[in-house]
């Protein structure tokens, strides 16, 4: 008892100091540096975005999934054990391996009353969301409004949930008042299950948290490669006192290896073609450590491993590592403060490639798409002229090529003042990707010189204001560039955009014409008051019914329908009384107003059309443009489409 007693805080003490953090970051930071150096397309890509700096603190942590940095993972695998759960000093007992015993060598570190997976099956676990032993991951904790949350979760595999982040699934869940786990039945994909059980999360932010998750562990998994090329870690040698390679050489010079030293070693080892790529990257930078001593284990040359792996072609970098190690004078027995040199040009840099090839292999089966510089190509526009009349919609897209674009429109009222970027009365402006809209919604043509004095006709206060002008620009960007561009640039000339106050001129003359607006612009529907002229009617209060065929849109706001009557005669028309009326009939009917103003429906299949049409005895057939070239009757849903014009 005593022994054991003296013998924890030795390893509490080790656990804490073997592990300079810093250099775990500082290698990633490099591998990723080499994996640029040779495929520069990844530069303009979310990966690059999510690395992180290796010197930068503020990118460490507190806790898991923060951050959400590749180097954040590499730095917080020594700080918490979120496959596992197992609590410190024993955080990093899963980050050995002696490969030489096989793929599912354990390591049984003092009081030996536990067998703790190696570093490749926790490689494995990390990659497919669950151990040999249990279909789940512990991933908590992690905070939203200072509460923590605890789950477990499961997944088909990491390079899935980035993609498809419902493959995140939770199997249990931690009651934090009682400290008891529940299992979730049936499992709940994760962001569904944080909106659910939290009082303000959202899917965005569930959302953003997936993709911390697999960033983090991302660098995780770099962790776990780097501590293979340890050489005492490839010798399950415990080293509670530390050791002289990993402890006192390496944080000395580090940084005088980067990934230049690298690229010349061979660059990056490409494990995309492997059949086991995860296997590839550790193994052979575990044994290649594992040809060296640590302080209390000799090293040696084995290469055994399961014949299922010998297309794998391991020998392809371990051998030259150790031809060059012989080359060196350095035995399986040498002392690292005789190899640590050697080790360090040797193995500390080809530990650098490794995690490249691994980052590399990431950004592939991740679907990871390098953005390609933005370009404008031009706008398309719904309207038929440069006006927005009023009950009008414009929708102007910018038609781009690039990916990953971000669209971010500017629409302003002149060219000068701060003031040009004030709101317009009756105008409201939307935007939405690559789409502008502005609504007319009852836009005044009134406002003075003094305040557009730029846009103002000469002659001073007195003169009459030009019409409002909307210029429109858009920037796209992406981390490839930016372009940028205005509607109907030309030859320096700004072609703008005019809202109008009035409704769009009719395309027909006569009566008073009735419009309803579909929710983008008003519809022409038909005129009205067709008696009024008649002689029978002067002096006459006439009421008319017409049949709307455009279906009214409903405001969301008030369930108002919006209807206009327009008179583009040189007539005038009075008014006293609008009526809108809901008319249910039988299904496979139609609706009509008769002559004398009744309403009446119809099954338009039963209905017959003469083959002429006569008034008094005199056939006035080519007069309405009655089309009988197809038979001497017309069915109702008849494929032509007929037309009455109006005089």
């Amino acid at each position: 008892m005593i022994l054991l007693i003296l013998l924890a805080p030795s390893l509490i003490t080790a656990q804490y100091t073997e592990h300079i953090q810093d250099i775990h970051k500082y290698i990633t930071y490099q591998a990723w540096e080499l994996v640029k150096a040779q495929h520069p397309e990844v530069i303009n890509s979310v990966m690059n975005q999510r690395v992180g700096h290796w010197q930068d603190g503020n990118l460490n942590g507190t806790g898991p999934w923060q951050k959400g940095y590749i180097v954040t993972g590499a730095y917080r695998e020594d700080e918490e054990d979120v496959v596992y759960g197992y609590p410190f000093p024993y955080v990093s007992a899963t980050h050995f391996w002696d490969a030489d015993l096989g793929d599912n060598a354990g390591f049984n570190p003092p009081p030996h009353n536990r067998i703790y997976d190696n570093a490749y099956k926790k490689m494995l676990a990390y990659w497919t969301g669950k151990t040999g032993d249990r279909n789940w991951l512990e991933i908590g904790p992690f905070f939203y409004n200072l509460i923590p949350y605890y789950v477990r979760v499961k997944y088909d595999s990491l390079h899935s949930a980035y993609k498809d982040h419902s493959k995140f699934v939770v199997t249990h869940w931690l009651d934090i008042g009682n400290g008891n786990w529940y299992e979730e039945d049936p499992p709940m994909s994760l962001i569904p299950f944080l909106v659910k059980n939290s009082n303000s999360y959202s899917f965005a932010e569930g959302d953003a948290l997936a993709k911390r998750i697999c960033w983090e562990i991302v660098g995780r998994l770099c962790h776990l490669i780097e501590d293979s090329g340890i050489p005492a870690h490839a010798h399950n040698d415990l080293h509670l006192f530390g050791d002289y390679f990993e402890t006192d050489y390496i944080p000395q010079v580090y940084s005088n290896y980067d990934w230049m030293d690298a690229f010349q070693q061979g660059g990056l080892v490409n494990i995309n073609n492997k059949s086991y790529p995860h296997r590839y990257a550790i193994f052979t930078t575990n044994q290649i450590a594992d040809r060296f001593s640590s302080d209390d284990y000799h090293g040696d040359e084995n290469l055994y491993y399961s014949p299922a792996y010998s297309n794998e072609n391991y020998e392809q970098q371990i051998n030259p590592a150790y031809q060059y190690i012989a080359s060196q004078n350095i035995s399986t027995t040498t002392s690292p403060q005789q190899h640590a040199h050697v080790s360090a040009d040797r193995l500390f840099v080809y530990t650098i490639r490794s995690v490249a090839g691994f980052l590399w292999y990431v950004y592939n089966k991740f679907g990871i798409v390098s953005d390609q510089t933005p370009r404008i190509n031009g706008f398309s526009y719904n309207l038929p002229d440069q006006f927005v009349f009023n009950g009008e919609t414009l929708e102007l897209t910018c038609n781009a090529s690039g990916t990953n674009l971000s669209y971010q429109w500017l629409v302003r009222v002149c060219d000068t003042s701060n003031i040009c970027n004030s709101n317009i009365p009756g105008l409201t402006v939307t935007q939405q990707g690559n789409k502008l809209r502005i609504f007319n919604h009852g836009f005044r043509n009134n406002w003075t010189c003094l305040k557009y004095d730029s846009l103002c006709t000469s002659g001073g206060s007195n003169a009459a204001p030009d019409p409002l002008h909307l210029y429109i620009g858009v920037k796209i960007s992406n981390l490839a560039g930016s372009d940028t561009k205005f509607y109907n640039f030309n030859s320096g000339r700004l072609v703008s955009i005019h809202p109008n106050q009035h409704l769009r001129p009719s395309p027909f003359a006569g009566c008073p014409l009735v419009l309803t607006h579909d929710g983008n612009k008003f519809v022409f529907e038909n005129n009205i008051l067709h008696k009024s002229e008649f002689q029978e009617n002067k002096d006459k209060d006439i009421t008319d019914k017409l049949v709307l065929k455009t279906l009214p849109a409903i405001n969301p706001a008030d369930s108002t329908v919006t209807i206009a009557v327009d008179e583009n005669s040189i007539d005038r028309s009075y008014f006293d009384k609008f009526s809108l009326l809901s008319v249910d009939h039988p299904v496979n009917t139609n609706l009509s107003v008769t002559n004398n103003n009744d309403l009446v429906t119809f099954n338009a299949s039963q209905i017959l059309s003469p083959a002429a049409a006569e008034i008094s005895g005199i056939d006035v057939t080519e007069i309405l443009q009655y089309d009988t070239t197809e038979g001497k009757s017309v069915n109702g849903f008849h494929k032509r489409l007929y037309v009455c014009k109006v005089y």
